[in-house]
């Protein structure tokens, strides 16, 4: 039987990534066409709170071969992604500051406090992140579209 091709919406597109960004699991149903998202109980400590998104995690269990996941990008690529985002900087002791963060301890964390102290680019972080996160998200399923040819 053939795959049908994924296609979102870029409402569903966006929703995605959003959800991606605030350290959900995200599955788009290729049947429903829907996107459904609910928290990593892996990466996140919520025993407590399983029991609050059970319908949700149950709708993906039962229908899991049309439900497709959709991941954020790994630690390797975030950090790819920040490495991009300091060469954009036209602020030289930002940008020094940034490569500096980077390649200390806590990276993620430092790179995070030096972005936030400066409005302007910070909103260019978001953008950049935002976007880049779009572009891996139709990676993905052009990736999946692409090897559902070949299965065909």
């Amino acid at each position: 039987m053939k795959k049908p091709a994924v296609k979102l919406t870029d409402a569903k597109l966006s929703e995605a990534c959003d959800n991606l960004q605030m350290g959900m699991k995200v599955f788009y149903n290729i049947g429903s066409r829907e996107i459904t998202s609910v928290p990593d109980f892996d990466e996140f400590e919520m025993d407590d709170e399983e029991e609050l998104w059970k319908a949700e995690t149950d709708k993906v269990k039962s229908d899991s071969k049309n439900n497709i996941e959709l991941k954020k990008m790994s630690s390797h690529q975030s950090f790819k992604m920040m490495e991009n985002f300091a060469e954009t900087v036209d602020d030289k002791t930002l940008q020094r500051r940034l490569f500096s963060c980077l390649n200390g301890k806590k990276p993620f964390a430092h790179f995070k406090a030096a972005v936030d102290n400066d409005e302007v680019y910070r909103q260019n972080w978001f953008k950049f992140r935002d976007d880049a996160q779009v572009e891996f998200t139709k990676e993905q399923i052009e990736d999946r579209n692409r090897f559902r040819k070949l299965d065909d």
